[in-house]
Protein backbone atom coordinates (compact mmCIF):
# COMPACT_ATOMS: atom_id res chain seq x y z
CA UNK A 1 0.00 0.00 0.00
CA UNK A 2 1.21 3.47 -0.87
CA UNK A 3 1.71 5.95 1.92
CA UNK A 4 0.68 8.69 -0.50
CA UNK A 5 -2.91 7.49 -0.98
CA UNK A 6 -5.24 4.55 -0.53
CA UNK A 7 -8.13 3.22 -2.59
CA UNK A 8 -11.05 1.30 -1.16
CA UNK A 9 -14.00 -0.23 -2.95
CA UNK A 10 -17.41 -0.94 -1.45
CA UNK A 11 -20.53 -1.99 -3.38
CA UNK A 12 -21.53 1.63 -3.97
CA UNK A 13 -18.45 3.83 -3.34
CA UNK A 14 -14.95 3.89 -4.81
CA UNK A 15 -12.98 5.99 -2.34
CA UNK A 16 -9.55 7.54 -2.93
CA UNK A 17 -7.95 9.10 0.14
CA UNK A 18 -4.73 11.08 -0.11
CA UNK A 19 -2.58 10.83 3.03
CA UNK A 20 0.19 13.32 2.22
CA UNK A 21 0.85 16.19 -0.15
CA UNK A 22 3.07 14.61 -2.83
CA UNK A 23 3.75 11.08 -4.09
CA UNK A 24 7.18 9.49 -4.08
CA UNK A 25 8.55 8.01 -7.30
CA UNK A 26 6.21 5.33 -8.59
CA UNK A 27 3.43 5.98 -6.06
CA UNK A 28 1.24 8.01 -8.38
CA UNK A 29 1.44 5.42 -11.16
CA UNK A 30 0.55 2.69 -8.66
CA UNK A 31 -2.40 4.75 -7.42
CA UNK A 32 -3.66 5.30 -10.96
CA UNK A 33 -3.39 1.59 -11.77
CA UNK A 34 -5.28 0.64 -8.61
CA UNK A 35 -8.00 3.26 -9.25
CA UNK A 36 -8.48 2.26 -12.86
CA UNK A 37 -8.60 -1.44 -12.02
CA UNK A 38 -11.20 -0.98 -9.28
CA UNK A 39 -13.19 1.59 -11.29
CA UNK A 40 -13.65 -0.73 -14.24
CA UNK A 41 -14.75 -3.61 -11.97
CA UNK A 42 -18.03 -1.85 -11.19
CA UNK A 43 -21.06 -3.33 -12.90
CA UNK A 44 -23.61 -1.43 -10.83
CA UNK A 45 -24.12 2.24 -9.87
CA UNK A 46 -21.39 3.78 -7.70
CA UNK A 47 -20.05 7.09 -6.41
CA UNK A 48 -16.43 8.11 -6.94
CA UNK A 49 -15.31 9.83 -3.72
CA UNK A 50 -11.89 11.47 -3.58
CA UNK A 51 -10.58 13.01 -0.38
CA UNK A 52 -7.79 15.24 -1.67
CA UNK A 53 -7.71 17.54 1.34
CA UNK A 54 -4.04 16.80 2.10
CA UNK A 55 -2.88 16.78 -1.51
CA UNK A 56 -0.59 19.39 -3.00
CA UNK A 57 -0.50 20.35 -6.65
CA UNK A 58 0.38 17.45 -8.95
CA UNK A 59 3.21 17.51 -11.43
CA UNK A 60 1.69 18.41 -14.84
CA UNK A 61 2.60 14.99 -16.30
CA UNK A 62 0.80 13.23 -13.43
CA UNK A 63 -2.24 15.48 -13.85
CA UNK A 64 -2.37 14.68 -17.57
CA UNK A 65 -2.06 10.94 -16.90
CA UNK A 66 -4.88 11.18 -14.35
CA UNK A 67 -7.10 12.90 -16.92
CA UNK A 68 -6.26 10.28 -19.56
CA UNK A 69 -7.33 7.55 -17.15
CA UNK A 70 -10.83 9.02 -17.14
CA UNK A 71 -10.97 8.81 -20.93
CA UNK A 72 -10.00 5.12 -20.69
CA UNK A 73 -12.78 4.35 -18.19
CA UNK A 74 -15.46 6.37 -20.00
CA UNK A 75 -17.68 3.33 -20.70
CA UNK A 76 -17.85 2.50 -16.99
CA UNK A 77 -18.52 6.17 -16.27
CA UNK A 78 -21.41 6.30 -18.74
CA UNK A 79 -22.98 3.07 -17.54
CA UNK A 80 -22.41 3.06 -13.78
CA UNK A 81 -21.07 6.28 -12.25
CA UNK A 82 -23.68 8.17 -10.22
CA UNK A 83 -21.52 11.18 -9.38
CA UNK A 84 -18.06 12.28 -8.32
CA UNK A 85 -17.47 13.89 -4.92
CA UNK A 86 -14.19 15.63 -4.17
CA UNK A 87 -13.08 17.07 -0.85
CA UNK A 88 -10.18 19.44 -1.40
CA UNK A 89 -8.62 22.46 0.20
CA UNK A 90 -8.99 25.80 -1.53
CA UNK A 91 -5.38 25.51 -2.76
CA UNK A 92 -6.59 22.95 -5.33
CA UNK A 93 -9.55 24.99 -6.59
CA UNK A 94 -7.67 26.30 -9.63
CA UNK A 95 -6.33 22.83 -10.49
CA UNK A 96 -9.82 21.32 -10.23
CA UNK A 97 -11.28 24.04 -12.44
CA UNK A 98 -8.51 23.50 -15.00
CA UNK A 99 -9.24 19.77 -15.00
CA UNK A 100 -12.95 20.46 -15.59
CA UNK A 101 -12.13 22.74 -18.54
CA UNK A 102 -10.24 19.90 -20.20
CA UNK A 103 -12.47 17.00 -19.18
CA UNK A 104 -16.27 16.97 -19.06
CA UNK A 105 -17.20 14.51 -16.32
CA UNK A 106 -20.64 13.85 -17.97
CA UNK A 107 -22.09 12.95 -14.54
CA UNK A 108 -22.67 15.26 -11.55
CA UNK A 109 -19.41 16.54 -10.04
CA UNK A 110 -19.28 18.01 -6.54
CA UNK A 111 -16.24 19.82 -5.17
CA UNK A 112 -16.56 20.34 -1.42
CA UNK A 113 -14.28 21.99 1.14
CA UNK A 114 -15.30 20.22 4.36
CA UNK A 115 -15.34 16.57 5.40
CA UNK A 116 -18.92 16.81 6.66
CA UNK A 117 -20.23 18.18 3.36
CA UNK A 118 -18.16 15.59 1.47
CA UNK A 119 -19.54 12.65 3.48
CA UNK A 120 -23.11 13.99 3.23
CA UNK A 121 -22.83 14.29 -0.57
CA UNK A 122 -21.53 10.70 -0.82
CA UNK A 123 -24.54 9.46 1.14
CA UNK A 124 -26.87 11.56 -1.01
CA UNK A 125 -25.29 10.09 -4.14
CA UNK A 126 -25.58 6.49 -3.00
CA UNK A 127 -29.22 6.90 -2.06
CA UNK A 128 -30.00 8.04 -5.63
CA UNK A 129 -28.82 4.81 -7.22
Amino acid sequence: MSTFASVTKSPSVLRVTVHRSHPLQGEFSALMYECETMYTQYSRPFVLAMDLHLMGTLHPVDALQWMMMFFRVSETTKKHLICTCICASSTLDDAIQSFLHMYDPIKPFYSLNTSNAFEAQIVKGTTRS
